[in-house]
């Protein structure tokens, strides 16, 4: 498996790494639907966890960048491919 070195000084590859400790309790917790936050979860956020989801699911990016008009599908799109080569255990 092809996987790039993280830099461990803030990056954002860091502080995903930190934060995918316990992916399956993390995946079981969000799919709950009694537990939704009191607070709408911010965008950026969202975006951030959808990428490191993709990641540990699907391995790198597949399929072509979306054109930048199909907003949400880009934005994802490219929040997954900031990840790729990255190897992310559980």
């Amino acid at each position: 498996v092809n996987s790039k070195p993280v830099e461990i000084c803030g990056s954002p590859y860091a502080r995903a790494m930190a934060e995918i400790k316990s992916f399956d309790e993390a995946v079981k917790f969000i799919s709950d639907k009694d537990k939704k936050p009191k607070k709408s979860v911010p965008n950026a956020r969202k975006l951030r966890l959808y990428g490191l989801f993709k990641q540990q699911k699907d391995g790198d990016v597949q399929g072509s960048q979306p054109w930048s008009i199909q907003l949400e599908a880009r934005a994802k799109w490219d929040e997954w491919a900031k990840y790729k080569g990255i190897e992310l255990s559980r």
